[in-house]
Parts: structure tokens; sequence; C-alpha cells
């Protein structure tokens, strides 16, 4: 489309040839399927503060969700620090991930603080040009018009089976290491004279944990943003509150500043250099330093500005030109498209600065699908045209074909393009007790608008992707951006076609006798679609197409194998997981699996969706900053137990589920009214 999509540079450099690229697409796979371990939104999370003159207590307040995978037991440990006596004396109270002896998110007696994935670059690769080396010497690379030698690691490393495997490790000193060629489950000796190294700012020791503690000890919220700047790798956005009304806003860390050489690329130059795809190692494109902290986005919280809230979206504006490369500092190329943050503000601004701490619960249980409102106008639109072309014969050529393809289907097409137009966007899911006639229908619509959009993904990007060598379509932040791209302003794209009005990506690559247009794709993609729920659901009644049926979350287990999925498969109530309302980039986060399984049965193409999803809000943390003490709410999909048999195994996730939440108590007083057993530990 004219515009960086992706941080995965192996898709997106065509000066790599493509015997790179194929020795490193295992690792690279690899790699994604170990984050995968995190969740589907690794970059996932909200949080926002509100001013004591917007609440209602007077009190500043504090909220955030961090979008992780939702596992048994959860990746979240609630914990509570006490230090008494001395300089060190401290209570610290929230949440941390096991194996970190401290918080990560949550409170003092002082300051409250959650984050959220800035989404910052601060990751490099580069091409290698290789020499190989002359009587038994190390192979070399060149830099700066010289050749430095490859380092070589060899590590042993144990497997799970109790053996061990070789690892032969290549360092380019000045860069990181080169990816490795990975076939049969183990790294393949490197050929040729080309090679991509990784260069990431967490190669370089740093002080993460310093700055957790450093913020503890913060007497307000002013000290607390200064003492983020011990900050340095997997860049956070710090949202923070103090029991003095304070409230600030950082995102600092090390963001490397790079060499001209390294932002050679603009709409005019797409063949230029840019850090978001491959860029030369022979030393034109190195890192300088690091961006200064008034380059860095921050905030203070004022009468002015009432709330600050961030959701992985752009904190500067730097994408909104649509080129990364020309901001005063380059910090990125890959955010979220800010749905969750725009529907954040939305709320909170509707509170008209009367905002509760139950406010901030409601907001985080926000499900309305924004992105609905974006892509639905389309939909419509060919769906208009589609009708002209049923009436009058020859009214619309490029749809003359197709709408006589779906005559037969006329009755249900008119159907759910009815029940889309209808929709509220509120992505309900229409099944439990209570559920009105409203939201069953817009559950339905829900279940039509998320089928269609993941299938015409697909059609839309899958010809491509494939002659890309790069089969499948991520649904992701940069598809949404691709494709809107491609539906509202295609007359800005490279790709346009003067005579259509249109990008000419719309056309099927695999059809060389026909050339689809843009309401072709959104039509039949939609047919298809409505095809794939009859089959997914069961029935062609759509009434029974309600999204909270296929919509679910099981907290899977952890450990493999382990019997402590919650809710399992036996469970009376649940055994598909729990229902949910949700839908595409809504503020409770609730991504699924969009896109269709695609196979080919007897009566031609078969679509079966699976809209269940693995991560979400891995703990719900709201914080009224009283004076007297803050009081603080949360929940975690889980328990603190990891026995089934335990009471507390799933305590958590019955809250969790029903987006409700349990007080946080730190006072000895209230731990011990709260408790519903007590562990003594003596000494011998």
């Amino acid at each position: 489309t004219g515009s960086p999509l992706s941080y995965r540079p192996e898709v997106h450099q065509p000066a790599v040839n493509a015997s790179t690229l194929g020795r490193t697409g295992r690792f690279f796979e690899l790699t994604r399927e170990l984050f995968s371990i995190f969740g589907d939104e690794t970059r996932g999370s909200n949080n926002w503060v509100v001013t004591p003159g917007a609440s209602t207590t007077g009190h500043a307040l504090l909220a955030n969700d961090p979008h992780l995978r939702l596992s048994s037991p959860a990746i979240w440990w609630g914990n509570h620090i006490t230090i008494t006596g001395g300089d060190d004396a401290i209570s610290v109270a929230g949440t941390t991930f096991p194996g970190i002896p401290w918080v990560i998110i949550g409170f003092t007696p002082r300051i409250a603080w959650g984050v959220t994935t800035a989404g910052y670059d601060v990751t490099d690769v580069y091409q290698e040009e290789v020499t190989p080396g002359a009587n038994g010497q190390s192979d070399t690379v060149r830099f700066n018009g010289q050749q430095v030698p490859i380092q070589v690691i060899n590590e042993t490393v144990r497997d799970s089976t109790g053996g061990s495997i070789a690892a032969r490790i290549e360092v380019v000193p000045h860069h990181g290491p080169i990816v490795p060629a990975i076939s049969n489950n183990a790294i393949q000796p490197r050929t040729g004279n080309r090679a991509l190294s990784i260069r990431w700012t967490g190669h370089a020791p740093t002080t993460e944990f310093q700055a957790f503690l450093d913020v503890s000890y913060a007497a307000n919220a002013a000290e607390a943003r200064r003492r983020v700047q011990a900050f340095g790798v997997g860049a956070q956005n710090w949202v923070i509150a103090d029991v003095m009304g304070g409230v600030e806003y950082t995102s600092h860390a090390n963001i490397p500043v790079r060499a001209a050489g390294a932002l050679t690329w603009s709409p005019t130059n797409v063949t230029g250099t840019n850090p978001c795809m491959v860029l030369p190692g022979t030393g034109e494109a190195e890192w300088t330093g690091n961006q200064p902290p008034e380059r860095i986005p921050g905030a203070t919280g004022s009468t002015a500005r009432p709330f600050i809230a961030t959701a992985n979206n752009d904190q500067a504006g730097v994408t909104l030109d649509n080129n990364p490369f020309d901001a005063p500092a380059y910090l990125g190329c890959s955010f979220a498209w800010g749905w969750r943050q725009e529907r954040i503000v939305q709320r909170l601004t509707a509170l008209n600065g009367r905002i509760s701490r139950e406010d901030l619960e409601a907001v985080q249980s926000d499900v309305r699908v924004l992105a609905g409102g974006r892509f639905r106008p389309f939909l419509m639109e060919a769906g208009a045209r589609l009708e002209a072309a049923w009436t009058t014969a020859g009214t619309h050529p490029d749809l003359t074909a197709l709408a006589a393809e779906l005559m037969p289907r006329q009755a249900r097409i008119r159907s759910a393009l009815m029940r889309v137009q209808a929709w509220s966007l509120d992505g309900a899911s229409g099944v439990g007790d209570g559920v009105s006639a409203t939201q069953r229908a817009d559950s339905v619509a829900s279940s039509i608008f998320h089928a269609w959009l993941g299938r015409m993904f697909q059609r839309t990007l899958a010809d491509e992707n494939n002659a890309l060598r790069q089969p499948g379509v991520p649904f992701g932040y940069d598809t949404l951006r691709a494709v809107l791209n491609l539906l509202e302003r295609p007359m800005e794209l490279r790709t346009r076609d003067m005579s259509t009005g249109q990008s000419t990506i719309w056309d099927d690559l695999n059809t060389a006798d026909v050339r689809e247009s843009r309401d072709w794709i959104l039509l039949k993609s939609l047919d298809e679609a409505l095809s794939g729920l009859e089959t997914t659901y069961g029935s062609a009644d759509m009434d029974r197409w309600l999204w909270g049926e296929r919509h679910t979350v099981r907290f899977g287990a952890l450990v493999p194998g382990a019997p402590v999925d919650i809710p399992s498969a036996r469970d009376p109530m649940h055994p598909n997981g729990f229902p949910r309302a949700g839908g595409i980039e809504v503020v409770d986060a609730s991504g699924g699996g969009w896109s269709p399984s695609v196979s080919t049965g007897a009566m031609g193409l078969v679509l079966r969706y699976n809209f269940s999803y693995g991560s979400g809000p891995s703990q719900r943390f709201t914080v009224d900053l009283d004076p007297a003490g803050p009081v603080a709410w949360n929940v975690v999909p889980g328990g603190q137990s990891m026995d089934p048999r335990s009471p507390h195994f799933r305590d958590g996730a019955d809250l969790w589920w029903r987006n409700r939440s349990h007080r946080v108590h730190v006072l000895e007083r209230d731990v011990a009214g709260a408790a519903a057993s007590r562990v003594r530990f003596t000494a011998q």
C-alpha cells in the first residue's frame, strides 16, 4: 500500500534474496510460536489515569488491564510485600510474574501505577555481506569498508527428553546474532554470501528491575515518573497517580537513534531504507545513541487534561501521515489502530467530569466494536450495488456474473446485510439469563460481521502473500491498517487504478482472465462467510448464530496435559468455554480467530470458524487514590492455587468472566477479616 506494514522483515524487503529468506523462515516461525505463549496480542493492554477534578471522590483514579495469555494458573501472581523499620520500610501490593520478587503493577500508601506496551521500534535486522574465511579462518562480514570476523558461540542446551542439543550460534560483533537456519529441530550450517543479523536494545545490560523498585519508593507521581528513566528495555506506557492528586504519564525507554542511512525511505522513494524493513549491514544504517527523554512521549494531568489513556496506540501521531520516518524522532511504525484508546476516551468524556472507580471497571468491560463502524459502510455500499445488479442486469458490469451466481441465495444475503446495517456495534454475547431481543440481534450481527471480515481479509491479501512466498494472512494491527487504506484511501496508494478509482490489490492474481473489483471481493466474501457460519453453527437459521455460543474463552493449562483447564471440558455449564461478548479491537480485549479454516469438500469450498480466544485482560486493576489509603480492586483469570481441589482454584475465574473484581486488602486488620484460612510458620 505504499507504507510499511509490519515488523516482519522477512516479508517486506525485496532486496533480500529468496534463499536468505528461505533459510531464516523456520526461525521466525518458531519465534512467533514462542511469543504466542504470552498471548495473541503480545503488545495489547489498556491503562488510564483520572485527575481529582474529574472524579466523583475528588481523588485521582487509575485503571490497568494488561492483555496477555489467559492461562491456568494465571500469568500474574498477587503479592504484598511489607518491610518494616529503617530506610527500606515499605508496603507495596499488586501483582508480579512468578519468580520476580517484587510488584510489577500495583500500589503503595502513596502512589499507584500501571503499564501497557509502548510499541517502540527497538530492534533492527541487518543483511550482512559474508566473505568465507581462508585457511581455517573465521568468515567475515563487511562493515565500514573493513572485514570483521564473525564470532562463534557453542552451547549445549538440554531438551525436554533429558538429552541435549548442540547449538552453534554465530554473532556479528557490532550487530548481534545471525538468524540461524533451522531444519528437523536442529540448527543447520550457514551457507551463501548473505545472512541476517538482529540488533536489539535488550542485548545490552539494563536496569528494569531497579526501575520497579525505585518507582515503589517514590513519594509522589512526579518523582515516580523521573524514576522510570531507569527502565531500558521492553518499553511501556506508564500511568502513575498519587494520593495528593498528582497524575503522570511517561513511556521512557532506550529507543535507538538511527543514522540517516537507515531512513531514506519515503512515499516517493519506496526502495529506500527504513528500520521496519531489513537494513544494509555495511555501516550506513547504524545506531548513534538513544533518543533523549524530551523526545519520548510523556504528559502531566491537569484541568485541561483531566485524564490520560493509552492502549498501544501511536502516542505521538508519527504514523498519521502514513510515513513514520519523517517525524522529528523516529519511534516506530507499527502501533495499534487506536480504537481501544478512542473508545476509552469516548466513555470517559461522556461522564462529564463525574468519574467513579466503578466507572473504570465499566469502561474495562466495554465491547463496542468501533471497527465495525469503519468497515460496514463499504459492505453496505457493495450490497446496494448488488441490489441494482439484481434489478437491472448490466447496471454494474463488474458484478453481473456474481449477481447471477448469488441469485439463489438472495434472501440469505439480504437478511445478513439488513442485520449488519441494524447492528448497534455492541459485540453482545447473546447468551445467558436476561438477554434482550436487541442483544440477541446484535449478537447475530457480530457473528456475521466478524466472519465476513476474516474471509474478506483472506480474499483480499492471500494471493499477494502467496506471491511473496508468505502463505496465510496474519490478522493483526497492520492487516487492519492495510485493508482500511485500500477501502478509504485508494487514490493515495501506489496501487491506485485511475480508471476505476480503486486499488489493483482487489484483483485476484490467481484469475488471469477475470479482474475482480472491490465490491466483488466484499460480496463474494460475505456469501462464503454465510456458508461458513451455517457449517459452524450447524444451522441455516441466522437467529441461532449467537456470538457467545462460539466466541468463548477457556483458561488453558500452562503445563501441557495438566488437568487444570478453566472451565474443563467436563464443566456441565460451559463445556466449550465461558461465553463472552467482545470482538475485534474492543476495550475488553477478546480477539478471536476471525480468519476461517478453508478446505474443499464434495460440494466445493468449506469454511469453518473458531471464534474462541486465548488472550485478553490478564488482570483488571482499578484504584481510588484516597489520601487515607488507596482503595484497590483487581481480578485475575484464575486463583492463587493450582490445586483443582482448592476452593480458591477458580474463584478469580468466576469473577473475571462476569467482569467483576474483588477488593485488594493491605491493612492487617482487613486481611485478617477477609481471610478464609491461615498458615503459621514458626522457627525450630
